[in-house]
């Protein structure tokens, strides 16, 4: 796992009490930087599972809403370009939550849910020979233009502290990590992280599940940014 990002030590944007007080903005724009990116949901690929029964997905407005009934699946976007990362924020909000009751659940398979996360796959410099793979993986391979074995997991609205880090049970090539959370009014919220040294992403995965817990909510996310 140290070959990830766990010899980065992770800071926060800025303290709790002064994101809660922008109660009315969304996270910045793009427009004016070249080293930005703002999703368009309209542009990821919806990727399920197979075996696992599979969110309903649907985008109006600008936002997409995931619709979990003990279910999982996720969006998908690879990049054209090596993309360097260091701060990440993410809109959300969301009509119940995961059935977890503390961090120690959420380490394991059976609390593996969250209301929202935001992988990051990271660049490698080959990828490794799998020669079976999964039909999601097939798909999720036919979105890379780059290698990548390894992924960052932001999670919103975590059992852990922020900041906090842990293995991912499924993948030791994962590491979950843990977003700092603040109210921005009218029930969204902004979770936000920032990197002490830039990552290199080449794709993003967004996911809202409840199948390891038997949960089922309603999750919106309105906007993400990564620069």
């Amino acid at each position: 796992m140290s070959r990830l990002v766990l010899t980065l030590t992770l800071l926060m944007l800025q303290p709790a009490a002064a994101i809660a007080a922008d109660t009315t903005t969304r996270v910045d724009s793009c427009a004016d930087s070249d080293h930005c990116y703002r999703a368009d949901f309209s542009e990821l690929q919806h990727i399920e599972f197979g075996r696992i029964p599979a969110n309903e997905i649907t985008i109006s407005d600008g936002m997409v809403t995931f619709n979990v009934m003990k279910s999982a699946s996720f969006l998908m976007q690879g990049f054209d370009k090596v993309m360097p990362v260091k701060k990440v924020d993410m809109s959300w909000k969301s009509e119940g939550v995961p059935s977890l009751r503390d961090a120690e659940q959420e380490k394991q398979k059976a609390g593996d849910d969250a209301v929202v996360k935001l992988g990051l796959l990271l660049r490698a410099e080959k990828e490794r020979f799998k020669p079976f793979l999964p039909a999601w993986m097939k798909l999720v391979r036919e979105e890379l233009s780059y290698p990548s074995e390894m992924m960052i997991y932001l999670v919103a609205d975590s059992r852990h502290a922020a900041g906090q880090r842990w293995a991912n049970p499924y993948n030791e090539r994962i590491t979950m990590v843990s977003m700092l959370d603040a109210q921005a009014g009218d029930g969204w919220y902004r979770s936000s992280i920032e990197f002490d040294e830039p990552v290199e992403v080449v794709a993003i995965w967004l996911m809202a599940d409840g199948d390891n817990t038997g949960s089922s909510f309603v999750t919106t996310v309105r906007e993400i940014v990564l620069r």
